[in-house]
């Protein structure tokens, strides 16, 4: 097409018409502004097209991540409410204390509470997406703010798991092993299947049983006023921080919720 004006040009030159000249030359350069144009069209298309799929990728990756997320969150909610559960059995039989304990009853809910469930979360995708500033390629607004936002939201809902964390292993744990049996509540936690499957997320693995103490063998287990007293102080310490957990991992398993549902509608609208 170019040639074709180029000897058109030089055509009318010869014939000294330079009207028509004119006219052929304004045409020649508009079709190279038209071919510019084309190309940066085709080369934004090209572009639009590759962030696309570059997006939907990226949104898988993302779904598989929340989604396991999201169950852990729910196997740490889990955990949480039934160390609660625990620690209000333990203060029921404070409680309502006519001279003893049941040594079977007490054990059983003392192991629950030596477990100090934290969210590990998965944030290899999320942060690989923020740290190469490729963020931007979520084209849902809302989607986008959610994911950028994910690591204060672990932080805010986590902060209770770490402060229990750090009591148990520095107070409470100790406490324990000076006023009860350590082996006897470990014992209970190997007997109790159903608190192997929750710590283990679901598997239960075979566990050789350390056998219960012989030198605390008693059925009941008497406590002064002052022991009492201590014992009241610690659970009702440990109920209340894992209470204030379920508040805080449940806020979080609403975000994530809302995460996935936001990631599920792009990749559907993409799909359809």
């Amino acid at each position: 097409m170019i040639s074709l004006f180029r000897r058109l040009r030089q055509r009318v030159l010869i014939e000294n018409k330079f009207s028509r000249y004119l006219l052929y030359a304004i045409g020649e350069i508009l079709l190279i502004v038209i071919g510019i144009l084309l190309a940066v069209q085709v080369n934004d298309w090209n572009t639009l097209r590759n962030e696309k799929l570059e997006e939907q990728q990226l949104l898988k990756q993302l779904r598989t991540e929340f989604k396991a997320n999201r169950d852990q969150i729910q196997d740490k909610i889990v955990l949480h409410r039934r160390i609660v559960t625990s620690g209000e059995r333990l203060l029921e039989f404070i409680d309502n204390y006519e001279g003893g304990i049941s040594t079977d009853s007490l054990y059983a809910h003392l192991s629950w509470t030596i477990t100090a469930p934290t969210f590990d979360p998965s944030l290899g995708v999320t942060n690989d997406l923020i740290n190469s500033g490729k963020l931007y390629l979520i084209r849902n607004d809302s989607l986008r703010q959610l994911v950028s936002g994910w690591s204060g939201d672990i932080i805010f809902a986590t902060e209770e798991e770490k402060i229990w964390l750090k009591i148990r292993d520095e107070q409470y744990n100790p406490y324990l092993t000076k006023t009860f049996s350590l082996r006897n509540i470990l014992h209970a936690v190997e007997q109790g299947s159903k608190a192997r499957e929750i710590m283990n997320f679901g598997r239960t693995y075979e566990v050789s049983s350390i056998g219960r103490s012989k030198l605390d063998s008693a059925n009941w287990r008497k406590f002064t006023v002052g022991e009492l007293q201590d014992m009241e102080d610690r659970i009702s310490e440990l109920t209340n921080l894992n209470r204030l957990s379920i508040t805080q991992m449940s806020e979080l398993e609403n975000v994530t919720i809302k995460i996935l549902e936001l990631i599920t509608e792009g990749i559907e609208t993409s799909e359809n």
